[in-house]
């Protein structure tokens, strides 16, 4: 019998394994992606600021709300992220004061915490990079247009 029970406790060890692995990948990847999408917005928002006029003479430029909206999303990419830093301080608060009443109070219902928590972030991350994407655009429409 304590045979059969070995295979189950080397799986569910490699399976515990996995997931630290992934779950370290996860956490590796997001910090990259906010560190990418501040210092790319903020960067793209600066250049374009400073530099743009030389590349296309403001009297003469066309369809300038599209360059004005590029600032615009840019700009609250870089608020988006930001508040993803905070929002993420407060989810890891959140998860700490849940796994005491999960873990040591037996509290079934602290369990739920953490999904909502984890999808408030993952939707910032995802906003976040939308409305770079959709700044990105706005900006090379701009130049291609003018160019």
């Amino acid at each position: 019998m304590a045979g059969s029970d070995n295979p189950t406790v080397e799986r569910r060890r490699i399976y515990e394994r996995t997931r630290d692995e992934l779950l370290t990948l996860r956490r590796t990847n997001a910090e990259a992606f906010d560190k990418a999408l501040l210092t790319l917005a903020s960067a793209l928002l600066g250049l374009s600021l400073a530099f743009l006029r030389d590349l296309v003479p403001p009297a003469e430029a066309q369809v300038i709300w599209t360059l004005k909206l590029s600032w615009l999303f840019l700009g609250s990419t870089v608020v988006v992220t930001i508040a993803s830093y905070l929002i993420g301080q407060l989810t890891i608060t959140k998860l700490l004061d849940a796994a005491v009443h999960y873990y040591l109070h037996d509290d079934q219902a602290a369990y739920g915490v953490s999904s909502r928590a984890e999808s408030t972030l993952l939707a910032t991350n995802v906003i976040a990079g939308l409305i770079f994407i959709a700044g990105i655009a706005l900006m090379l429409a701009f130049v291609w247009i003018n160019t």
